[in-house]
């Protein structure tokens, strides 16, 4: 599948390591039963103009395309590799085969049926650059607020995610920028409020503009082998999450021990390479698989599961709180943190500390804890407050108060991998304990098709909502015309009623291209 352009190159997606394909008409169906490996490249439907200039120590992902029989076996395939002929019968087709190279030269190909022939990927570092940090790696956990921290025993529901960062630091104040997850995600990835990255319509399939410089565009032009391996249906290819990354692996509700070893399988090919990794973990969000994983139900309370009110088809961040979902999510949590361990180990037997980057983010909280709705706005502290653990730092200080976004991520990352980027490009900020400058408030926002325009301010003394009358339209454009606006404590349902107060929380407001 041609899933984005650029130039005359487009990303293509193949199946990846399906022994056989069940086909079906529906997208939805389809990237749910099978796994797709993603690169940007080519498709040739003559193969006899096809000439390929490579270098040495790299490999070249290649598939032999057949959109008559998704599980053909009959691909044949010439190549001519400096002059040498060989020839490859029975190939399995619609599958990305990755063709090592070692030395430098040019390729032609020959075959019946049209090829699908990705850039080469060179398999030792070429490109020289000035960051330190060898392996950077961002964990992405969907639904996993910091609720969590203050509800239960952290250290006994995360102990191995715990203990790996304890070496780092923890921002215990970050906010997410939208309530849900596309609109979030896009946040994270581009450093951008919704409102300028555009993505948030939960039905029409929309890619980034040109405008938005993706997270891996800037690791990928300053070096690094980028990968993103994920099980989460709001990166779908075809919104342009792939753009930017060497290589991707995705299907919806991948598990956690199939990313891990994804990720641990492609290091075996690229550990002479810098490598950015983005890793998505679905099956920690709120119960969305029809039944819960084996260890994580063997632990669950029957008496519990017959007082379950749970409405799987009500979004995440709708949902009242119920005692059987909430102590499910928190055994598959649990469950997540046990196979993590295995990441963990890995990653400090291979790497010292400075040669690391790596986080751990999350891109809403979930209202099934029970002080979700202890302020009665959509985005409420519980909802929008997100973990921020990093470990890699030059400065670690193992806990931060101060207040930061997810737009931040952006340039904490890029700062300290001392890659450049545009301060007046994003809405980001490096924090002032990293060296940036500190926020004084902190800015959230939804944007959803048909119901009202939403957004918030806070700080750690006051929360700030401002909602729209009418509904926003379906292009995301919204009217704040006589908006309703609420001033309450801090994550503490009481009002404001000072006038003089009110005034100065709406008047940020105007600090945002909002009106």
């Amino acid at each position: 599948t041609n899933v984005s352009g650029e130039s005359n190159c487009a990303y293509y997606s193949q199946y990846y390591e399906e022994t056989r394909i069940h086909t079906s008409n529906s997208v939805l169906i389809t990237d749910t039963i099978h796994k797709t490996e993603t690169y940007k490249g080519n498709k040739y439907n003559n193969s006899k103009d096809i000439k390929i200039k490579y270098k040495k120590d790299s490999i070249l992902p290649l598939s032999i395309f057949d959109s008559d029989y998704d599980n053909s076996n009959e691909g044949t395939l010439s190549i001519n590799i400096n002059g040498t002929s060989y020839l490859y019968k029975n190939v399995q087709c619609n599958r990305f085969h990755p063709i090592k190279l070692e030395d430098s030269g040019t390729l032609s190909f020959n075959s019946p049926k049209p090829l699908i022939i990705g850039d080469p990927i060179n398999i030792k570092q070429i490109k020289k650059t000035s960051a330190q940090k060898k392996f950077v790696l961002v964990i992405f956990i969907d639904g996993f607020g910091s609720s969590w921290f203050q509800m239960t025993n952290i250290n006994k529901l995360i102990p191995n995610t715990i203990n790996f960062f304890k070496a780092g630091l923890t921002f215990e104040n970050c906010f997410a920028n939208s309530e849900w997850t596309l609109p979030s995600v896009a946040s994270l990835f581009t450093g951008k409020y919704t409102h300028k990255s555009k993505i948030f319509h939960p039905r029409y399939i929309k890619a980034f503009d040109s405008k938005s410089k993706t997270i891996a565009q800037y690791f990928k032009e300053d070096g690094y082998f980028t990968q993103m391996i994920s099980g989460n249906r709001k990166q779908h290819l075809s919104s342009g999450f792939c753009s930017g990354f060497d290589r991707t692996i995705y299907k919806h509700l991948l598990k956690h021990h199939e990313i891990i070893y994804e990720l641990i399988e492609s290091h075996r090919v690229f550990n002479k390479r810098n490598m950015f990794h983005w890793l998505s973990f679905f099956d920690t969000h709120h119960p969305i698989n029809g039944t819960p994983s084996f260890s994580a139900k063997s632990n669950l309370n029957l008496n519990d599961l017959l007082t379950t009110n749970s409405n799987r088809k009500i979004k995440s961040p709708f949902r009242s709180y119920c005692k059987f979902s909430s102590e499910r999510q928190k055994e598959e949590i649990k469950q997540w943190d046990f196979h993590m361990k295995q990441l963990y180990n890995f990653i400090e037997e291979n790497y010292s500390d400075s040669e690391i980057l790596v986080t751990l983010v999350s891109d809403h909280g979930d209202n099934q804890m029970e002080n979700i709705n202890n302020i009665p706005e959509l985005l409420n502290t519980g909802r929008t407050r997100v973990p921020l653990m990093i470990r890699g730092l030059n400065n670690s200080n193992n806990h931060s108060k101060e207040i930061i976004e997810n737009v931040d991520l952006l340039p904490i990352l890029l700062n300290e991998c001392n890659i450049y980027y545009d301060k007046k490009n994003i809405d980001g900020n490096l924090p002032f304990l990293l060296g940036g400058k500190e926020r004084n408030y902190i800015f959230s926002e939804s944007i959803y098709p048909d119901q009202t325009y939403k957004a918030t301010i806070k700080d750690l003394e006051y929360e700030a909502y401002i909602e729209s009358k009418e509904a926003t339209k379906d292009d995301g454009s919204f009217n704040l015309k006589n908006a309703t606006f609420k001033l309450f404590e801090y994550n503490i349902p009481k009002q404001i009623t000072d006038e003089n107060m009110k005034e100065k929380y709406k008047s940020y407001f105007s600090n945002y291209d909002i009106w």
